[in-house]
């Protein structure tokens, strides 16, 4: 993974994050990116409900 790659994820991230924690749709903003980088759809989709579980905690709190 390149910097650029690596910024990207984080960005999506931070902004799915976000967004999931007020509306619950993050989910719409970090999938399509991971598939844009070439991930598998099954590596997506796992890393991507993995990813997003400690923003659901968070916004729990």
């Amino acid at each position: 993974m390149t910097p650029i790659e690596a910024t990207l994820v984080a960005v999506a991230g931070l902004c799915a994050g976000t967004i999931n924690t007020v509306v619950g749709s993050g989910t719409l903003i970090t999938f399509p990116v991971l598939l844009a980088l070439g991930y598998q759809p099954v590596v997506a989709n796992a890393s991507n409900s993995i990813g997003l579980i400690p923003g659901g905690v968070t916004g729990s709190i």
